[in-house]
């Protein structure tokens, strides 16, 4: 699981570390106070729960960041814009 750390926000490392003690295995990357989630499709089909997604954004606070986004896989079939990153 890589992760990447950003000074200006939250801590990306503590955090992945977090959600890995959870059982939910994400790659973390901070965007400033945005923790953008890179999982598998089970761990996004577990975010889909309530309890979960109340756990990860208490943690996500803990760890410096104010918002999470959770980074969907392309669906088969569809085409769209590619999503630019640094």
């Amino acid at each position: 699981m890589s992760t990447a750390s950003n000074v200006d926000g939250g801590d990306a490392n503590a955090f992945a570390s977090a959600l890995h003690s959870l059982d939910l295995a994400c790659a973390v990357e901070a965007r400033a106070r945005l923790a953008l989630l890179v999982a598998d499709a089970e761990t996004v089909q577990r975010l889909a729960a309530d309890a979960t997604r109340r756990e990860v954004i208490a943690l996500a606070r803990a760890h410096g960041f104010t918002n999470v986004a959770v980074e969907l896989a392309p669906m088969p079939g569809r085409t769209g814009a590619p999503l630019l990153r640094d």
